[in-house]
């Protein structure tokens, strides 16, 4: 499994901890991984949260909510603009879930 698999599952772990499902708890997840690749990038930078604020376009306390992982502050779109401006590019990539043990089971039971 590659690092961006493994965050994701470690992402979705938390937001279904929190009682997240479905959906829901996808879009989270995503966002949650768009908002620590900004951090990512302002870290490694060494920028101050003023710095990242102008590099942005933005006041600064929208850097101290993006710090915190406000979630709920943040749509995918303006994640996405971020980086834009940050020089990064967004891949999707669309895949199946992988079928877990327990809906094996469950439709194994089903059948008999």
């Amino acid at each position: 499994m590659n690092g961006a698999a493994e965050s994701f599952n470690y992402y979705r772990k938390i937001i279904r901890a929190k009682g997240f499902r479905g959906e829901e708890a996808e879009t989270l997840v995503h966002r949650v991984a768009l908002i620590a690749e900004i951090k990512a990038i302002i870290e490694d930078k060494g920028w101050t949260q003023q710095e990242a604020a102008d590099k942005l376009g933005v006041k600064q306390p929208r850097i101290a909510e993006l710090n915190s992982i406000s979630v709920d502050k943040f749509s995918t779109d303006l994640l996405i603009k971020y980086l834009y401006r940050l020089k990064r590019m967004v891949l999707v990539t669309v895949i199946e879930p992988p079928q877990k043990p327990s809906d094996t089971s469950t439709a194994l039971r089903k059948r008999r």
